[in-house]
């Protein structure tokens, strides 16, 4: 199983991370992104710590992929 997204919930609002099958992560908040989404780097710089929070929202929904 693979992640490929994680959704993170804090102040009534809901945004996202998506990991894509390159290994790049990109953000996306309707509120501040609009229709677009942010690249934020590479997964291998993440630290576990860092991928739990996401502006002062928690990590509440892991989505996964059988597929790579």
């Amino acid at each position: 199983m693979h992640l490929r997204g994680i959704v993170y919930y804090g102040g009534f609002h809901y945004n996202v991370r998506i990991l894509r099958r390159d290994g790049s992560v990109w953000f996306h908040d309707g509120l501040t992104t609009g229709i677009n989404t942010m690249y934020e780097g590479q997964l291998d710089t993440f630290s576990e710590e860092g991928l739990k929070y996401k502006e002062e929202r928690y990590a509440t929904v892991l989505i996964y992929s059988a597929w790579n």
